[in-house]
Parts: C-alpha cells; sequence; structure tokens
C-alpha cells in the first residue's frame, strides 16, 4: 500500500513552530518510502528553494504551499501547477509587507485550499467555505473531508523540545500531556479521506520554466 504524504508540514523556516529541518525531512521521506513531500510554512515560502532543489536531488516530488492566515484562521494553500504556484507567491509576499489577506482572494482554479486542521475556519468558527478546490481537515464523512493533520516535528523525541517553545511562546505553563502528531506513514486501510490526500498529491504538479540563459552566444 502506497505511504500517506503529508499534505500540512511545518518546516525550520517556521520560526519558532516546527523541529523539522528539510534536510532532516528528505532522510525521513527516504527512510520511510515516501515519494512525495509537501512544504506549507506558516506565512513564509523562504523554504522553497531549498526544498525543492533537495527533493528533486532525491527523486521525490515536491508540494509546495503555504500555512496562511486569512481572516483570524489559517488555510492551507497548495500549487496544482505553476500558475497557481505564482498565485500564492503573490500572497506570501503581501503578508510580508504586512497587508491583510481577504477572503475573497484566495480562490483560485490552479490551488487546493485545505482548512487548518486546529486553526481553520471549521474547527474554530464552525464555518465551511464555498471556494471551488476547498477541503476540510476532518474525518468526518463529508465528500470534501480530507486527512490532514498538523506536522511540526518527526519523531518522539522533538516533542518535548516543541511543546516547551509553544508553552513559551503562549506565555503559559508547560502541560506534560502536550503533544503532536508526526507523520503518519502506512495504514492497513484508507478512509476516503485518506483517499483524497493521494488525490490532492498527484494533481499537484509544478513545473518551474528553464531559465533562459542571458550569456549572448
Amino acid at each position: 500500500m502506497k505511504p500517506l504524504v503529508s499534505l500540512h508540514t511545518n518546516t525550520e523556516y517556521s520560526f519558532l513552530e516546527s523541529t523539522i529541518k528539510i534536510d532532516s525531512l528528505i532522510d525521513f521521506a527516504k527512510q520511510n518510502g515516501l515519494k512525495e513531500l509537501a512544504i506549507t510554512d506558516h506565512n513564509s515560502m523562504f523554504g522553497v528553494a531549498e526544498f525543492v532543489h533537495k527533493c528533486k536531488k532525491n527523486n521525490i516530488k515536491p508540494i509546495i504551499g503555504i500555512d496562511l492566515d486569512v481572516e483570524g484562521a489559517r488555510l492551507i494553500l497548495l500549487a496544482k501547477d505553476y500558475i497557481g504556484y505564482k498565485h500564492i507567491v503573490s500572497l506570501a509576499s503581501r503578508i510580508a509587507r504586512k497587508e491583510t489577506i481577504v477572503l475573497n482572494e484566495i480562490d483560485d482554479k490552479n490551488i487546493f485550499i485545505i482548512d487548518h486542521p486546529t486553526k481553520g475556519f471549521w474547527k474554530t468558527q464552525d464555518r465551511e467555505l464555498t471556494f471551488q478546490n476547498f477541503f476540510i481537515a476532518t474525518d468526518e464523512n463529508k465528500s470534501n473531508a480530507v486527512y490532514v493533520k498538523e506536522t511540526r516535528l518527526l519523531t518522539p523525541e522533538d516533542n518535548e523540545a516543541l511543546r516547551i517553545v509553544d508553552s513559551l511562546k503562549a506565555g503559559n505553563l508547560i502541560d506534560d500531556n502536550y503533544s503532536y502528531p508526526g507523520y503518519e506513514c502506512q495504514f492497513e486501510n484508507y478512509t476516503s479521506s485518506m483517499e483524497q490526500v493521494l488525490e490532492i498529491a498527484e494533481n499537484c504538479n509544478v513545473e518551474f520554466p528553464h531559465a533562459q540563459n542571458p550569456v549572448p552566444k
């Protein structure tokens, strides 16, 4: 059975939100037979160039996206193609300039839109968006359900460091029961929401234009 890739992965480029280094992520994929990897850093695409280069060097398909703040919630945006990638880049650039993104600027047929599994509109407001290619991160029996978890660590040993960072950021005391899931790699049987993961991953295919050589012959 094909391993199930995580469609939402924060890396070291999500400042103080993840313990995952891109080199470690690549090694993890190779050790676990993952042929696709996604990068969806929080309001950031600074890790994309390194991620894409190292994925292709290791024969891994890169899935490019962002974990974006939109109107008090968060959405996972994944590029289906180069046009979708450029749309996501434009949104990331605006966030970097401290501009506010509103919902009607998100919808685009060239991206997949996944509600954040814990900070999205469905979890925080019990609200579904009416966009095309919109999915809810849930195991519920819904046609637009997709199996997505927060991935901010790779091994159980990383959980302690992540828990302390989160507690310090929030100004809270450390909760000994605090944890985050790592990668989900293999299951005996896939649900419909898991099958949706495979379909989305298959349809994320960003091809970058070949660079033009500016040097005259």
